[in-house]
């Protein structure tokens, strides 16, 4: 798991060098999610989540972003059985992101996404290791100008109900 983690971090920071270095590449995102994720056995949980993503523009109302999220849980929940944490969550996606007007869109695409939580009951743990699922995931989001954008979206997979609301960043 920490070499995965490890791993992770050197491609999120070969992708912002790559950002800051090259002009040509205009179109790389960053941004910060708040997730409320409901899991199948109907236990819900906060996390946060970081987003790296490159918009392609495919005209100009009509653009693909792919998009790489790692986050993990705010806090613990309790519930009668004990505390329930959310260790991490790994998402992929490819949105699509169609504008309706010069600041409102939609955005919509698949998603694969998997979570792990650790659950704790009178001293005694147990972790889940929740398998790649594969989902959908749809939304509305707000331009506020060039750059800075806010979304909320929600995503549906075989294990997890996710509502998220973000900021993103455009360079």
């Amino acid at each position: 798991m920490l070499n995965q983690i490890k791993g992770l971090i050197k491609v999120v920071g070969i992708l912002v060098l790559t950002t800051f270095t090259n002009q040509a590449l205009a179109n790389w995102q960053f941004g910060v999610d708040v997730l409320s994720v409901k899991s199948d056995n109907q236990k819900k949980v906060n996390a946060l989540v970081g987003v790296v993503g490159y918009q392609f523009k495919l005209s100009d109302k009509l653009s693909i972003i792919p998009e790489l999220s790692l986050g993990s849980g705010i806090k613990k929940r309790s519930t009668n059985e004990g505390k329930l944490k959310l260790t991490y969550y790994m998402e992929t996606a490819v949105r699509g992101r169609y504008q309706l007007s010069d600041k409102l869109f939609v955005i919509a695409g698949p998603i694969v996404n998997k979570t792990r939580y650790k659950f704790k009951n009178k001293g005694v743990s147990n972790e889940r290791n929740g398998k790649w699922r594969l989902g959908f995931n749809g939304g509305i989001g707000y331009q506020f100008g060039t750059a800075l954008s806010f979304e909320t979206s929600y995503s549906k997979t075989k294990d997890n109900s996710i509502w998220q609301a973000g900021l993103r960043y455009k360079f």
